[in-house]
């Protein structure tokens, strides 16, 4: 289980904390949603892509990878 992110969550992204429970934030200002989308890390950019607001042409636009890419079963 995730830990909750702080109650700032424009200090959590300044400090690069609780990234990908702060995503996961429905109530998450619309302009972090879009700073947390282009985060270089995947693990961050999924529960963005996951969230009701994008359409599809946002998600799509998501690097994300699919898969295991140890294993070179996995697709992007």
């Amino acid at each position: 289980m995730r830990a909750h992110p702080p109650d700032n969550p424009e200090q959590c992204v300044a400090e690069r904390t609780h990234l990908a429970s702060l995503a996961e934030n429905p109530s998450l200002p619309a302009d972090l949603v879009e700073r947390l989308a282009a985060d270089p890390d995947e693990a961050v950019r999924l529960p963005v892509s996951l969230r009701p607001e994008p359409d599809e042409r946002r998600r799509t636009a998501n690097d994300l990878t699919a898969g295991d890419p140890h294993t070179g079963n996995s697709v992007r």
